[in-house]
């Protein structure tokens, strides 16, 4: 046995076994009674102890850093990990970026004003990231914001993120030189502030690449060079839009649109986006027909839009979305052969119609096998007054639709999810699922649309 030990593993090489004498013990099994290691092979270093370190002997800056990672998880971190103890503390209030995240979103109370100036002095000169989002029902709110914006806007040389609900016209008058994210939903319910008019200015934001805005004038935006040209754009309830628009078409990314109005009469002619990637369109009439974006890869529109046509084939969409409340067979968007005509690379799609247009147009597709030849994912749901979900009759019909269609173009089988309450969606729709806009659906319809949390089950057979 230790002839074989020392064959098949080298590190059994260099111990020295003594056998006691199997007479010496009778009874007993031969058994080893010494082992004398020897010096480990020169190929197998000693292996190292390792020694226990506690948080508290780490240097301060590591100690910070590990503080800084609480705070991106939460945000209120730094208050809490400063009662920890007095070495916590001092190192929390030596770690200004720890300090730098604040996220208020529809909370009941809010900070003192000497403590809100306090945390912002505490995040000294690091770079801001402020979310501030209240319910806009509630006097006690719109005093606080007053004094909240008051002290960030003292900051406003540090803010490279801002997301806030309920700004008065002088906010737009403090230059922001790093900003780079800003997203307002609608104006203070102050009154005596009130732009009814529409005229305000917008002072100097030279590095905002991207911006939101719910309920709020974005024609200074464009005037006067107030903003560069964006990246990211999306306009909520707003009919001056244009200028914007035209401001940024050439470097825009991402256009997320809703309730907005149609595009110009006087904008006859039409509108190229070399760079948009995602288009979201909510209510936006005659828009489409009038722009070229070579590179779209995700669509997703609802209500007027969905009845207009690019100009064009968009070979590079890889996903399309669509919600219309007044699903109709008429409608062009619900004919698979129109449908591959205008976006004929289609990857994943998400459908969201009653359900005699969702098994019409998944017989459509059983008919149709050539259309959608890169097709991998089709989302529905039952989008009816009656109920949300499908029933086990429609599921299995629409099941059907999919294996004929796999059988007739003997391609990869087509997986399909139908949505029910409770699961997380697969093919979220950016002004359904993402942005929640107070101003772009009332409480019941975004209950009706997006329910308590959207997902959906898959089914999918082969």
């Amino acid at each position: 046995m230790p002839h074989q030990l020392a064959t098949q593993d080298p590190r059994f090489s260099s111990l020295s076994v003594t056998r006691s004498d199997s007479s010496s013990s009778p009874g007993l099994p031969r058994r080893f009674s010494e082992l004398h290691v020897g010096s480990p092979p020169p190929d197998l270093p000693p292996r190292p102890i390792l020694p226990t370190i506690y948080i508290n002997d780490l240097p301060v800056e590591l100690v910070g850093e590990i503080m800084v990672k609480h705070s991106e998880l939460e945000w209120y971190a730094p208050a809490v990990d400063g009662q920890v103890c007095r070495y916590w503390r001092t190192t929390v209030l030596s770690t200004p970026r720890a300090w730098a995240r604040i996220k208020f979103e529809r909370v009941r109370e809010f900070p003192s004003e000497s403590a809100w100036k306090l945390w912002i002095e505490r995040a000294a000169s690091t770079p801001l990231d402020v979310r501030i989002l209240v319910h806009r029902g509630w006097s006690l709110h719109e005093n606080a914001l007053e004094y909240m914006v008051s002290a960030l806007l003292n900051k406003a040389d540090s803010i490279v993120s801002l997301d806030i609900s309920g700004v008065r016209r002088s906010f737009f008058l403090t230059p922001f030189h790093v900003l780079r994210h800003l997203r307002i939903d609608g104006w203070s319910l102050k009154l005596p502030e009130y732009p009814h008019d529409g005229k305000f200015r917008v002072a100097s934001m030279p590095a905002l690449r991207s911006l939101t805005l719910g309920d709020i004038p974005c024609d200074p935006f464009a005037a006067s060079g107030a903003v560069p040209p964006l990246s990211e754009l999306s306009l909520s309830h707003n009919n001056n839009w244009h200028s914007l628009i035209w401001h940024s078409h050439q470097a825009l990314t991402s256009l997320s649109l809703h309730c907005c109005g149609p595009w110009a009469s006087g904008e006859g002619h039409s509108i190229e986006f070399p760079s948009l990637l995602f288009l979201s369109l909510y209510d936006i009439p005659s828009f489409k027909p009038y722009i070229t974006p070579p590179r779209l890869q995700t669509l997703h529109e609802a209500s007027d839009s969905v009845s207009d046509s690019f100009p064009q084939p968009v070979a590079s969409l890889t996903e399309y979305g669509v919600l219309n409340m007044t699903a109709s067979c008429d409608n062009p968007r619900f004919h698979v052969e129109k449908l591959h005509k205008e976006f004929p690379n289609l990857v994943k799609l998400s459908l969201r119609a009653t359900a005699e247009d969702t098994i019409a147009f998944f017989q459509e597709l059983a008919q149709h096998p050539a259309c959608f030849p890169n097709l991998r994912w089709v989302e529905a749901e039952n989008y009816s007054e009656s109920r949300s979900t499908f029933n086990d009759v429609e599921i299995t019909i629409m099941e059907d639709c999919l294996v004929g269609r796999t059988q007739a173009a003997l391609s990869v089988p087509l997986k399909a999810s139908f949505w029910e309450p409770g699961r997380n969606r697969e093919i979220p729709l950016f002004f359904a699922d993402v942005c929640h806009y107070p101003l772009l659906f009332s409480r019941v319809m975004l209950t009706r649309i997006s329910g308590p949390r959207c997902g959906v089950v898959t089914a999918t057979r082969t």
